[in-house]
């Protein structure tokens, strides 16, 4: 009698000793239990749960598990993932280029960077199901693979001369990647940090179920799905109530969690407010180091957005708008709570970014202000960002504006600094720059 239990996608097993983690009912319905017994002992010679690829995304799809889950989970994980990302491949680059200064470097990684096309998080994790399988079959040293990527490029996944297994792969992922920051694309290498060993263990149940989710979306749809527990039990009552009795466990863990964290409930705010400040003094400390022009621009927008983010009631709807007449950055709902911000009488908010070296001139100013009167119905409030600061030209056609029934909101470095460093929240803080006279 052994101790694994063992799931089979397709080709590919993963294996837990010990244990059958609750989340693998996800994959099966009660009438996909089999029990095969040897005829001449009794003895069971297999007992578990047998499906396919398709019923099992189908069923993971009714449970919640869709892509539009999938890429919450992601994109919550996103910054600080892509963070270790950029430190990886940092430190490759320091070891090709001993000579280079820091400076030097940090600009090479941005350019590295610059390079990525303008995705979105669901598309990579899509991007990344292609490299699945390729990289498993590398990672275990069987083959090497090319894979067509969405941004149109073929990409060789060469297989390691030292072979890490399937299940050492998806545990430590890095370790496999090492060396080859600067080969694959760097949305599949952020993607691939989901799986580290810290997130695994501090996210159990839900990495592990991303991780699932891709491997079935990688793997053929007709291909088998066994989860094998001959070597687990000696019984099928053992598991008759399977379903059941991982509700309960998933069910436990819910309210053990909730008693844990219920005694820091009333302080979520002051949590996010350290989180996202954090993540405010990154940023600002980073985008002076960038050089690439669109990489800049990139930078200033994803900041706007963490900051608006930030409030409860303001949310990000669309993002590089493109029209035939015109671009905006961001488009912002208003739905916070209070007469200052209804009183605006601006549904929604467009943002306009400059990440230029220059101050911005008059000229922005006035298309920007053509923008908001295009869409006078929706939009009355506009916020115009330039990291550089304005032209006195810029300030007096702003003066010009405000006599109109809309206005525009400038906010430079120099109130983001002030915005960091602060112990008042965005909302304060916004409301000051709306009533500051321009």
């Amino acid at each position: 009698m052994g101790h694994y239990s063992t799931l089979i996608i397709g080709k590919k097993e993963l294996g837990w000793k010990y244990d059958i983690p609750s989340y693998l009912s996800f994959l099966f319905d009660e009438k996909d239990l089999y029990v095969e017994d040897n005829e001449d002992n009794g003895e069971y010679v297999g007992i578990g749960y047998k499906s396919t690829c398709k019923r099992a995304l189908e069923k993971l799809d009714k449970l919640g598990f869709d892509w539009v889950m999938i890429t919450e989970i992601y994109s919550f994980f996103y910054n600080q993932i892509k963070e270790e990302v950029y430190e990886d491949i940092y430190d490759e680059l320091s070891e090709k280029f001993q000579n280079l200064s820091a400076t030097a470097l940090e600009k090479k990684v941005n350019v590295f960077f610059s390079k990525i096309p303008n995705f979105t998080r669901e598309m990579e994790l899509k991007d990344f199901a292609n490299f699945f399988l390729p990289l498993m079959e590398a990672a275990s040293g069987e083959n090497s693979l090319k894979v067509l990527s969405i941004d149109g490029k073929i990409y060789r996944v060469e297989k390691d001369k030292h072979s890490f297994g399937i299940d050492n792969f998806l545990k430590d992922p890095a370790e496999f990647l090492y060396q080859k920051a600067l080969i694959l694309p760097p949305w599949i290498q952020i993607v691939a940090k989901l799986f580290d060993y810290e997130l695994v263990s501090e996210y159990a149940e839900i990495i592990s179920v991303v991780q699932i989710k891709l491997l079935l979306e990688a793997t053929d749809a007709d291909s088998i799905v066994d989860l094998k527990l001959e070597d687990m039990i000696e019984h099928e009552e053992e598991i008759s109530d399977f379903h059941i009795e991982s509700a309960n466990r998933l069910i436990g863990k819910i309210q053990l969690y909730n008693k844990f964290f219920n005694s820091i409930l009333n302080q979520e705010k002051v949590i996010k407010d350290v989180f996202f400040r954090k993540e405010l003094l990154v940023s600002l400390n980073k985008i002076p180091l960038i050089s690439n022009s669109a990489e800049k621009g990139r930078a200033l927008e994803d900041l706007m957005e963490t900051v608006f983010s930030s409030v409860e009631g303001l949310e990000v709807i669309e993002k590089r708008i493109n029209t035939r007449d015109e671009e905006i950055d961001l488009q912002i709902k208003n739905s916070v709570a209070g007469t200052f911000w209804s009183s605006l009488g601006s549904p929604s908010f467009f943002v306009e970014c400059k990440n230029w070296s220059a101050k911005v001139g008059a000229k922005e100013i006035r298309d920007f202000e053509l923008k908001i009167r295009n869409h006078k119905k929706l939009v009355n409030v506009g916020f115009f960002i330039s990291f550089n600061g304005f032209t006195r030209e810029a300030k007096s056609a702003l003066q010009r504006a405000s006599r109109e029934d809309y206005q525009i909101v400038l906010i430079d470095k120099d109130d983001l600094w002030i915005l960091a460093d602060s112990h008042k929240n965005t909302v304060y803080w916004l409301e000051k720059l709306i009533l500051k006279p321009q």
